[in-house]
C-alpha cells in the first residue's frame, strides 16, 4: 500500500471513528456511561501504524469529540495522545504474535484511556472526587470499551500492519527482538 492510500485510510478510519462516536455511542448509554468508540479507533490505529501517525491522529479526533461532546477542552485529545503514544511503544517493543495476547493489551489501553482522562479531569479540579469516579465511570467504562474494541479484532488477527513502519522505520512485522532492544554494555 502506498503512502497516500495508507493516510487515506487513516482519515477515513479517524472520519468514521468521530461519526460513530457523535453519532451513536453518545445515544447509547448503559449504566450512565458512554463507550468511547474514538479511544479504540486510536488503540487499533497505534497498533498498525507508527507512533507519530498514531499521536497525531489520536489528537485530532480528541480535539473533535471534545468539542462536539461539550466536555473539557484537550482531556480527551490529551489522553487520547498518552494512549496511542503508550500502545505504539507497547507494540514497538513487544512482539505480541498471537491474537489474544493483543486483545488484552487493547483491554489494558482502554482502562489506561479512561484512567488518565479521570485523572487529568481531578488534577485540574474539574472532578473533585476522584476515587468515586474511578468506581462510579472508569471501571465501567474501561469494560464497556474494552467490549467495543471486539469490533476492531478482526482487524488485529493480520502479523503484518496493514500500513505504515514501526519505530525504527521497518515494518513492525519484519522486525526481530534484538532490533527493538537497546544495544548491550560490556
Amino acid at each position: 500500500m502506498t503512502a497516500r492510500s495508507g493516510i487515506n485510510m487513516v482519515l477515513i478510519g479517524a472520519l468514521l471513528a468521530y461519526v460513530a462516536q457523535v453519532a451513536l455511542a453518545s445515544n447509547l448509554t448503559i449504566l450512565g456511561v458512554t463507550a468511547d468508540v474514538a479511544l479504540c479507533f486510536v488503540i487499533y490505529l497505534a497498533f498498525k501504524t507508527d507512533s507519530t501517525t498514531a499521536v497525531l491522529t489520536a489528537f485530532v479526533l480528541g480535539m473533535l469529540v471534545d468539542l462536539s461532546c461539550g466536555s473539557v477542552l484537550g482531556a480527551r485529545a490529551l489522553s487520547y495522545c498518552l494512549v496511542a503514544f503508550a500502545t505504539g511503544m507497547l507494540s514497538a517493543t513487544t512482539m505480541i504474535e498471537n491474537t489474544a495476547g493483543r486483545y488484552a493489551a487493547m483491554m489494558v489501553m482502554a482502562f489506561a484511556g479512561e484512567l488518565a482522562c479521570a485523572l487529568l479531569l481531578s488534577i485540574i479540579g474539574y472532578d473533585a472526587n476522584l476515587s468515586y469516579t474511578l468506581m462510579t465511570h472508569m471501571l465501567p467504562a474501561g469494560l464497556y470499551n474494552s467490549v467495543i474494541c471486539l469490533l476492531f479484532l478482526p482487524g488485529l488477527r493480520s502479523g503484518a500492519p496493514a500500513y505504515g513502519t514501526g519505530s525504527l522505520g521497518t515494518p513492525k512485522s519484519k522486525r526481530s527482538l534484538k532490533e527493538t532492544l537497546p544495544p548491550v554494555r560490556q
